[in-house]
């Protein structure tokens, strides 16, 4: 999926999560949903939010270094981290034991690292770190509210970024079942979660293979039909949340 697809979901994922915190403080306080103090919502539109957008092209920073979606010393601290074995792994033979193990640190487009099950159990481990009070605990209070507000953002936006990408062809990585590939050296389970192959065969069958992996590819027809239904879907949540906190609702 392109970088404006992946911010379209980040932007989804964000709104419907202010929208969901404020169903749930609303169901705390018995209140309904516009009687919110607009002052429980504003955190999540101004930290969630834009950590949301952030981290839904974030997992691209796996790219190469002339292809990565942004250049800020944060998001390239972690490109480096991502390659940091690149410039050594290439030295050791394909089928050896170090350049699978160096692998860790090469990641490629779509990795493993930042595209698959691993990444989504690890950035949700953070939101529960940062609600049980783990995050309190070892940063104090004030940090600790703060990675309230944080970790979701991060945790939606690598999350969409995630399932767009599992909306592909090239599917989304199965950590486990890679690992268990790897340790065996060969490939006896599958190592991607590819829910569209369904309707990939089936587009198949009436236009040609060669037309239905081209219909969706990257750029075309399935990723634009995803971005308008993105974009709707967007514009209707902004606009909920913007009505949650209108003027008149600060002034009371």
């Amino acid at each position: 999926m392109l970088g404006k697809t992946h911010a379209l979901g980040g932007s989804v994922a964000a709104f419907g999560s202010v929208l969901g915190v404020a169903s749930g403080i609303a169901a705390y306080h018995h209140v309904p949903v516009a009687q919110l103090d607009y002052r429980d919502v504003l955190p999540f539109v101004f930290v969630t939010y834009p950590m949301a957008i952030w981290a839904s092209k974030a997992s691209d920073m796996d790219h190469h270094t002339g292809s990565v979606p942004f250049r800020d010393p944060v998001s390239m601290s972690l490109h480096y981290v991502l390659h940091c074995t690149s410039g050594v792994r290439r030295f050791f033979p394909r089928k050896s034991f170090v350049y699978k193990v160096l692998g860790f640190g090469d990641a490629q487009h779509r990795s493993w690292q930042t595209h698959s099950d691993l990444t989504l159990l690890l950035v949700w481990l953070l939101v529960v770190f940062a609600y049980n009070g783990t995050f309190t605990s070892w940063f104090g209070v004030v940090l600790g509210q703060l990675s309230q507000w944080v970790t979701p953002g991060l945790a939606l936006g690598f999350t969409a970024h995630v399932v767009l990408d599992f909306l592909t062809p090239e599917g989304m990585w199965l950590t486990v079942p890679l690992l268990v590939n790897t340790v065996l050296g060969r490939r006896v389970l599958p190592e991607k979660f590819k829910p569209i192959s369904p309707l990939v065969s089936l587009l198949s069958l009436k236009v040609g293979k060669q037309r239905a992996i081209h219909y969706f590819s990257t750029g075309n027809g399935w990723e634009k039909a995803i971005q308008r239904v993105l974009f709707v879907a967007s514009w209707i949540l902004f606009l909920f949340v913007v009505y949650l906190v209108l003027p008149w609702r600060v002034l009371t």
